[in-house]
């Protein structure tokens, strides 16, 4: 399995108008995309939710089907729309013909367009999201409640994927700077000799 991971694509969130959303005021009031904090957070917490409710509910299969559909679109909308429009990160995983995975990441260009607040949001969220279920998880396991255990395995590698794939991304960007930032003061030494 190899991980190439190039960073040929870029991103630029701002210049296509569908995604300007309008300000928002309360405590969205801070960011840049409102809608795309609300549908980053709202599948989770419809989730967790259903997960609690689900013994109030007492019919196994609509709350399994539920919270598979919650946790599918989670992964769908931080995958492809919140990474890419809070942080400025998008990724993906292709296998080759040959059966090896390759990496792709885009990352946004201009750093200054990620407001801070929106990048807490999406991490904050993601990384709580995902300890919640490996606690449902360890809860799940020790109550030997193994009629649950399929689905919490299930939302817990979801957000290990998304946690995965976001940080090789960050982590590719950062490497790719510092390579763009070595290459520009060696040029720029050369220049002055």
């Amino acid at each position: 399995m190899s991980y190439a991971a190039p960073l040929s694509h870029n991103i630029d969130v701002d210049t296509n108008p569908s995604y300007n959303q309008p300000q928002s005021q309360g405590f969205l009031a801070g960011t840049k995309h409102p809608v795309t904090v609300i549908f980053h957070c709202i599948f989770k917490i419809a989730a967790i939710i259903m997960w609690f409710c689900s013994g109030a509910i007492n019919r196994y299969v609509i709350s399994v089907v539920v919270i598979l559909v919650l946790l599918s679109c989670d992964f769908w909308v931080v995958k492809n729309v919140s990474g890419r429009l809070l942080v400025g990160l998008r990724w993906w995983n292709e296998v080759k013909d040959n059966g090896d995975n390759e990496w792709i990441f885009e990352s946004i260009e201009d750093k200054t367009q990620i407001l801070p607040l929106e990048k807490a949001i999406f991490w904050g969220a993601l990384f709580v999201n995902t300890i919640l279920w490996v606690l449902f998880l360890v809860l799940t396991v020790l109550s030997f409640t193994l009629t649950w255990l399929m689905v919490v395995i299930i939302a817990v590698a979801l957000n290990i994927a998304n946690i995965s794939g976001y940080i090789k991304c960050a982590r590719q960007t950062r490497q790719q700077l510092k390579g763009m930032a070595t290459s520009y003061m060696i040029n720029s030494m050369i220049n002055r000799v």
